[in-house]
């Protein structure tokens, strides 16, 4: 299994120390080429063209604190047992196969850091932010046999059964925030360090053909 890419682009930057902005665009062209010998013979061809912008901004707010912001796209491809259409009869009641139309996940990535550092105090405050969204996420598709299915000459989904495939689908979201807050205490002679955040990912599924979506 074979995935090569060509990627090149232009960016544009202006600005001093105290506030720099930075925006892009890539071009990509990516080829996954697979041979498959066992069970069957088969093989994959596919080419792939992406356009990948890019965004970054930094700002100094005080002699203390700054912002910055990054804003990034990028493409992944399907890996080998996702694509291999060879059935797993490992457990005869929960069967798999891969998919080979499969295409690759486009995500786009948003990270906004602030910082304030106190050298005189000792103090520090980290906060992050994360914001990622994924077109073509490769999820899990589940259908449940409502009698005996014959799916290959040699492969029988018994009922009751269930049987997943991987595909593509839209509606994948995550979020992510860290904060970290740091203080001398003299008291013990150490520093302190306070750490909190919040996690939020939005999954798709498909489920004998109805689509879902899991919130954690």
């Amino acid at each position: 299994n074979n995935y090569t890419t060509q990627n090149g682009g232009i960016s544009y930057r202006n600005g001093n120390r105290d506030k720099q902005i930075s925006i892009g665009i890539n071009f990509q062209y990516s080829k996954l080429s697979s041979d498959q010998q066992f069970p069957r013979t088969g093989s994959i061809d596919k080419s792939f063209t992406d356009i990948l912008p890019n965004f970054q901004f930094r700002k100094k707010l005080s002699m203390r604190s700054s912002i910055n912001v990054f804003l990034r796209t990028s493409v992944s491809p399907p890996s080998v047992s996702q694509l291999q259409n060879v059935y797993n009869v490992n457990n005869p009641l929960v069967i798999s196969i891969g998919n080979p139309d499969l295409r690759q996940q486009y995500t786009g990535s948003l990270v906004a850091r602030y910082t304030f550092t106190n050298t005189q105090k000792g103090q520090s405050f980290f906060a992050n932010f994360f914001l990622q969204k994924t077109n073509d996420y490769i999820s899990n598709a589940v259908y449940h046999a409502q009698n005996d299915s014959v799916l290959a000459p040699t492969v029988t989904l018994l009922s009751g059964g269930q049987l997943t495939v991987p595909v593509n689908l839209d509606g994948y979201w995550s979020a992510r925030s860290l904060f970290t807050f740091g203080q001398p205490v003299k008291l013990i002679k150490s520093n302190l360090n306070l750490n909190a955040g919040v996690t939020y990912s939005r999954l798709p599924g498909l489920i004998d053909k109805e689509k879902i979506l899991t919130n954690n």
